[in-house]
Order: structure tokens, then C-alpha cells, then sequence
């Protein structure tokens, strides 16, 4: 299904009617992605594969959010908008998408600092959709068995796979954690620390966390399919049980 700004009226309308009822909206970033990948990077990802699950599950595909909560990246490069900013933008799509008769609707978030904002997003506006109408968010990285940093060789493989006119990799280098040891769990406290302003280039040395060294296109493209197909799935499944839970005893 192409683009929902590259269709017409007319077509949407009629698409809907017949049962299309599901809308996917790809939200990424504007900030710094190291000295090797571009400030788009998050929303390049974010609508690269938007537009691949929604050839499987049939849905239709708004334009990018390109601008998220990035001020954990302060004093690098950022354009960033609010928490209250990001929040209403994202809300009033959902709400207006209801308003047209989308009744399924897939925040896709391909941004670290998005994710908590639009689970956020989805409790608020909850009650303010049809009885029936199912809004939620899926960070690409979760579906993934590797772990996704920021411009490390996973996401710079993605980026390959996709745009490699963008990528730069002669200047590709790794950004070591600029933390001495930890006495609890390290994931958790980086995981924690890297959502608060100007967080992220205070502890590491170029901001990029991991090394981008071994990316590549073909792994790039593997991971690509994989995140598909397994965020097609996960679609699948959720609407699944949410059509049983209004079905059944779960919600009236």
C-alpha cells in the first residue's frame, strides 16, 4: 500500500470502506548520530520499515515524525521538541486517524527517548477513541536478538542496507563509556542515565555507543527481513488478543 500523502481522497475512502482499517505511524529523531551517519537516521529507519510491514499486514503508512525528545543529546547536534510538545502532536494524529475511521493504529518509534512519551501518548488518549479502537507504540529494537546502541555497527548495517550514499564510513568510530565500574547493573543504570538532558555525550567519548566498525549492507538486509516479519507478527498477535478481550469478559 503506498504512502497515505501519495494517495487521493477518493482512494483512501474507498480502501477504508472495504476493511483497511489499520495505520502505521513511523516517529524518529533529528540529532546527532556520530561523525559517520546523518541527524535523520532514526526517521530514515522508522519509515524504511513502516513501509515494509505494511505490506504484510496491510496498512496504510503516514508521513515520518521526524522530530522526537532528543535532549539527552545537549550540546550536540539536536533539533528537539518538547515532552508536552511531542505528546500533543502524536495524540491529536491518533485522534484525528480515528476521527477518519482507522480503529487500529501503530506508533512505530525508532527513537530511544520517544518510547516511555508514547506509552504515555497511548494511556491518554484511550478513552477519547471509539469503543473499540486500539492505539500502540512498538520500538523496532525490541523485536530484534541483538541489541541496538546509537550509530553502532547494527544500526550503521540498517542504514546501509537502506541509504548508503548516507553513509560515511571512513569516518566511522567507536565511543568507549566514559564511567568507572558499577556496583549494580550496568544496563540499567545506563539505560536510565541516557534519558535525562545532556546525558548522553558525558558518557561517551564520541556519541555513538558501540563500535560501527563491522556494519555491513548484507547484514543490514538480514535485519531488515527479521524486524518485519517478527513486527508483523507481533501486530498480528496484538490485535489478536485484543479483539478477544472485547469479545469476551476482559472490557465492556
Amino acid at each position: 500500500m503506498p504512502s497515505i500523502s501519495e494517495a487521493l481522497d477518493p482512494d483512501i475512502r474507498r480502501t477504508i470502506k472495504k476493511g483497511v482499517k489499520r495505520a502505521i505511524v513511523p516517529i524518529g529523531s533529528t540529532e546527532q548520530h556520530g561523525s559517520h551517519l546523518p541527524l535523520a537516521t532514526d526517521a530514515i529507519l522508522a519509515e524504511e520499515i513502516a513501509k515494509r510491514v505494511s505490506t504484510l499486514v496491510d496498512a496504510f503508512v503516514l508521513p515520518c515524525i521526524s522530530y522526537g525528545v532528543s535532549s539527552e543529546h545537549k550540546p550536540l547536534f539536536n533539533v528537539s521538541v518538547r515532552t508536552e510538545t511531542f505528546s500533543a502532536l502524536v495524540s491529536d494524529i491518533c485522534l484525528s486517524l480515528a476521527e477518519n475511521g482507522i480503529n487500529k493504529i501503530v506508533l512505530l518509534n525508532a527513537h530511544y527517548g520517544n518510547d516511555a512519551i508514547l506509552t504515555s501518548v497511548v494511556q491518554m488518549v484511550a478513552d477519547k477513541v471509539p469503543k473499540g479502537t486500539l492505539i500502540y507504540s512498538l520500538s523496532y529494537w525490541l523485536v530484534l536478538d541483538d541489541e541496538i546502541g546509537h550509530a553502532d555497527a547494527n544500526e550503521t548495517s540498517l542504514m546501509l542496507a537502506i541509504r548508503p550514499d548516507l553513509v560515511k564510513m571512513k569516518n566511522a568510530k567507536g565511543g568507549s563509556i566514559k564511567i568507572g565500574s558499577l556496583k549494580s547493573n550496568k544496563k540499567l543504570v545506563l539505560s536510565r542515565i541516557t534519558t535525562l538532558p545532556s546525558s548522553f555525550p558525558k558518557i561517551t567519548s564520541s556519541g555513538v555507543w558501540g563500535s560501527p566498525r563491522n556494519a555491513s549492507g548484507k547484514k543490514g538486509k538480514t535485519m531488515l527481513d527479521q524486524i518485519s516479519r517478527r513486527l508483523a507478527d507481533t501486530i498480528k498477535d496484538i490485535e489478536k488478543v485484543h479483539g478477544t478481550v472485547f469479545k469476551g469478559k476482559g472490557r465492556k
